[in-house]
């Protein structure tokens, strides 16, 4: 995985074999987005952290946003995830896979 930290960087949690899964498939759809492991664990929440021009988005947030960034389908999938019916069940699954992301990997 890329470590540069110009742009926008996507964090993940560099001890779980899911999260790195996840952040190699990122690497290939977004080559433009920087993926960091190990610091995707924040206070607020486990999962993905993304840091997008002095903003920081964290949990399924991160994932519309680097969706939007990705580009392509990645754009018309995150707006479809950030409607409001579908983000709160979205948010809902997130939560339990970042709870239990140690055991689905």
């Amino acid at each position: 995985m890329r470590t540069s930290l110009t742009g926008p960087t996507l964090s993940i949690d560099g001890t779980c074999r899911l999260c790195r899964a996840s952040g190699a498939i990122a690497c290939r759809l977004a080559p433009h987005i920087s993926v960091l492991d190990g610091r995707g664990s924040t206070t607020q929440a486990p999962g993905v952290v993304l840091n997008f021009e002095g903003s920081e988005f964290v949990g399924i947030d991160a994932v519309i946003a680097w969706l939007r960034l990705a580009g392509g389908i990645g754009k018309r999938a995150s707006s479809l995830l950030a409607s409001r019916p579908i983000k709160a069940v979205a948010s809902r699954c997130y939560r339990w896979v970042a709870r239990h992301r140690h055991f689905l990997g």
